[in-house]
């Protein structure tokens, strides 16, 4: 969906509002994806549920404490877009 909003909105004319707002929106989904996505690779051996996963410098990353803290709460897309972590 993020794709095809951002196809769609690829042929708007720069500098008008909706163009400044689809940016926007751009800018942030890409923020979220960077560093809350991780990429993994199946690594152990049949039947063994193993993983090699891959973290960048963008990542972000939690301890155990805080992970707990945050379980089930929810954000809006402006509350994480907006965030300074």
């Amino acid at each position: 969906m993020a794709r095809e909003c951002f196809v769609k909105n690829g042929k708007l004319d720069s500098g008008i509002v909706k163009a400044t707002q689809a940016i926007g929106h751009a800018q942030g989904v890409t923020k979220i994806l960077r560093e809350n996505l991780v990429q993994g690779q199946e690594v152990g051996e049949e039947g063994e549920e193993k993983y090699k996963l891959r973290f960048t410098v963008h990542t972000q990353r939690l301890d155990n404490d805080t992970t707990g803290q945050l379980k089930g709460i929810t954000k809006t897309f402006k509350e994480i877009k907006d965030a300074q972590l």
